[in-house]
């Protein structure tokens, strides 16, 4: 597991404030490390023209999942190359479907405590009928670390 950055470090004095510190003697400190474990990434599991309708939009439907199982109430977002968003999200169970109209887009996977999957470009038709399903991996988690430190005094020449 890689670690993704540092996020904060708190450092308690053992000693209050105020006390009278020799240079002669040793400091005594407690940290808390807090780091930014990253997850699993996410990936495509099925991605397949699945049809062709008698309209003139397109219908994209899929499920998204981790390696828990469905991911509810997770976020899809289509973009066109004009900036126009379109997007839905997730039932209970991990489904979802949108109607589009035929173009390119990028698409985006979210939910919270998950890794984002991004789709740079994904072609429909008009009539065409697509079956997108994710998997988002797991997401990072913070970690804590309590580390005990003991600053010695510098030797005097």
């Amino acid at each position: 597991m890689q670690i993704a950055s540092i996020i904060f470090i708190l450092i308690h004095f053992n000693s209050a404030f105020g006390q009278d510190h020799s240079p002669d003697t040793s400091k005594k400190y407690t940290c808390e490390i807090c780091v930014f474990k990253k997850g699993k990434p996410g990936h495509i599991l099925k991605n397949e023209r699945t049809g062709v309708a008698d309209t003139i939009v397109a219908f994209v439907s899929g499920k998204v999942q981790s390696m828990d199982g469905a991911v509810p109430f997770a976020n899809i977002s289509f973009t066109n190359p004009q900036g126009k968003v379109a997007g839905t999200s997730t039932d209970i169970h991990g489904h979802y479907s949108i109607i589009l109209n035929s173009n390119t887009y990028a698409v985006r996977f979210f939910a919270l405590d998950y890794s984002e999957l991004n789709i740079k470009s994904l072609k429909l038709g008009t009539g065409q009928i697509q079956e997108l399903s994710v998997d988002l991996g797991s997401g990072g988690k913070f970690c804590t670390y309590l580390v005990k430190l003991i600053i010695l005094p510098a030797k005097r020449k």
